[in-house]
């Protein structure tokens, strides 16, 4: 079993539907003490919520009951974030508007928006948090990551300076040997051929460009958090390969198979940014 294999079948899985995990995690952080977070990561503190930005959108945690919240993008009421699974695979078609690009879809009562400035793919549901600019329809993957990130943080916590493979995180898989990784093949697949709107992401996420490989990036998942990805796209003799590394000490901030959710965030923000990138530009042409 490959180190982020978990992070990779939570793709697309609300943390809501797994109703007993759900309740556990709400159960642990009612009353939860947030101070060691707040100071490491230097977090905003008003009342019973603490915020905390993590790939550019704003949530909070309700230490009073556990809930965990994310901001809706634009503050549309009654939307929540929804991300389709598998990068650049499954993505309904699409037309744009300015920013947006909507899509309506025939299942239940949803609608898809997306939107080009945050990388978000935005769902109407029935369920709206009390505040219409708050929305608990989370992904299990960003939930776990929020959830670690507050949990898990030491209170020595601090970055080596040193990177390392992400999936090396997991001692399993060192004693193993075993590198299968459908999250990381599957990405690098999907952007075999397309490297300009693999950068066109990531500098639109707010990376800094690095010089190795045919693409490589440095981005911040949250402060103290920053992750690189490097891109090899395929050529006459190998297929496309990615590579991402993490700060050594990243587990003094979190558990090692949360970084691999945080990796699965990363890549869905990177495909769903990419793939607005490409339409925008399609329609531009036209």
């Amino acid at each position: 079993m490959s180190a982020n294999y978990h992070s990779f079948r939570n793709i697309g899985f609300y943390f809501t539907q797994a109703e007993a995990i759900c309740e556990k995690w709400r159960a642990v952080f009612t009353g939860f003490d947030p101070s060691v977070a707040v100071r490491v990561y230097g977090l905003r503190q008003e009342g019973a919520y603490v915020y905390v930005m993590y790939f550019g959108n704003e949530y909070r945690l309700c230490t009073a009951d556990g809930i965990l919240e994310k901001r809706i993008p634009n503050g549309d009421n009654g939307k929540g974030d929804s991300r389709e699974s598998g990068a650049g695979e499954g993505k309904p078609e699409a037309g744009a508007c300015e920013n947006v690009a909507e899509q309506h879809m025939e299942n239940g009562e949803k609608e898809i928006l997306w939107d080009w400035d945050t990388g978000s793919r935005v769902l109407h549901t029935k369920e709206k948090s009390a505040d219409a600019a708050w929305t608990q329809n989370l992904f299990m993957n960003e939930a776990m990551v929020v959830y670690h990130l507050l949990g898990d943080v030491k209170e020595d916590a601090c970055l080596s300076g040193v990177w390392v493979p992400e999936p090396d995180l997991d001692p399993v898989k060192i004693r193993s040997g075993n590198r299968t990784d459908p999250l990381v093949g599957g990405f690098a697949a999907a952007f075999s051929g397309r490297t300009a709107a693999l950068d066109a992401a990531c500098e639109k996420m707010g990376g800094i460009r690095l010089a190795r490989g045919d693409a490589a990036w440095q981005m911040e998942a949250m402060p103290l958090l920053p992750v690189q990805l490097i891109f090899w796209d395929a050529d006459e003799e190998f297929p496309a390969q990615v590579q991402v590394l993490v700060d050594r000490n990243i587990t003094d901030f979190m558990h090692f198979e949360a970084a691999g959710c945080m990796i699965a965030d990363l890549f869905e923000k990177i495909g769903a940014l990419a793939e607005a990138y490409e339409k925008i530009g399609a329609l531009a042409e036209a």
